[in-house]
């Protein structure tokens, strides 16, 4: 395991969060952060060296700011609003490490209906302005 997420598993632990996973019909790696970090399903980097994971087995979403610019890193899962035909962000996760925490990750979990098309859109942030922005291609759920 690495190390950060060694950091993150104790720094969970130590706030007494518990992120349990079903028994039933296992996936082929349990529905975890520290597992969705080592075998994401889709991953995305930007210009400014903010990086994002996705899994679709239990929808997490992990974000990265790797650099002491004042930019924060958000992602979002995005849906296809089929009625004006336009992508909108649905869910979002951020890092606010502006002073470049290298190691690291903020994970978000949040619930998708399966065969939902969805795409992942990771941008940089200061100051209430986006900018860098770069999406992944549409995939279901």
């Amino acid at each position: 395991m690495s190390t950060t997420l060694r950091r993150t598993s104790a720094a969970l632990g130590a706030a007494g969060v518990l992120v349990a996973s079903a028994l039933t019909a296992a996936p082929a790696y349990a529905n975890t952060m520290a597992n969705c970090y080592a075998h994401q399903s889709k991953e995305l980097t930007n210009s400014r060296l903010s990086a994002a994971v996705y899994c679709t087995d239990g929808e997490w979403l992990g974000v990265h700011d790797d650099q002491a610019d004042g930019y924060s890193a958000r992602a979002a899962i995005q849906l296809y609003q089929s009625q004006v035909g336009f992508w909108y962000d649905a869910h979002e996760c951020f890092d606010d490490t502006t002073v470049a925490d290298y190691q690291g990750w903020s994970f978000c979990n949040f619930s998708v209906t399966d065969g939902t098309l969805v795409r992942i859109r990771l941008w940089s942030s200061k100051n209430g302005v986006e900018s860098y922005s770069v999406v992944t291609g549409s995939f279901t759920t």
